[in-house]
């Protein structure tokens, strides 16, 4: 299976592709910007739940989640439908499996690939349903761009 060969194994190539990517673009700071990715991943989506997770101010937090957002363009901003409220979500599905997986089983990862792999195989319909609802939602947007119906976002 290509998750195991190209994320899992010992000197698999995307294994440490996104710790890379934030390392050149951030230098020693990207682990702040991995720790808001870390708490996105994990299902922390809104402001105050990301800021609790990662340990970060609330009032210090904004110029991360705007790098990530605007700069490297990884996260984006949605709203609720009736809400005002916004909440934060990853935007690429390799960042959204990197984090739900790799990262947060990084220690395991290092001893027993497998394991990793297993947790996988048992929770993949999970990943795989969220992804389907961005999907979806993706959709109805461009429709209703089309006028097919209206959606608001």
């Amino acid at each position: 299976m290509a998750i195991k060969t190209l994320i899992l194994q010992p000197n698999a190539p995307l294994k440490n592709e996104v710790e890379e990517i934030f390392k050149d673009s951030f230098g020693k700071d990207y682990k702040t910007h991995f720790s808001i990715l870390f708490a996105i991943g994990t299902g922390k989506t809104k402001l105050e739940e990301i800021s609790s997770f990662s340990s970060i101010k609330q009032t210090s937090i904004i110029p991360y989640i705007y790098d990530l957002r605007n700069l490297l363009e990884v996260i984006e901003e949605r709203g609720y439908f009736e809400k005002r409220k916004k909440y934060y979500a990853l935007k690429d599905n390799f960042f959204k499996f990197w984090f739900r997986y790799v990262y947060r089983n990084w220690n395991i990862l290092e001893i027993d690939w497998e394991k990793v792999f297993e947790e996988i195989k048992g929770d993949i319909n999970n990943y795989f349903g969220l992804v389907f609802e961005d999907f979806a939602r993706e959709f109805l947007v461009e429709l209703s761009k089309k006028r097919a119906f209206f959606y608001k976002n």
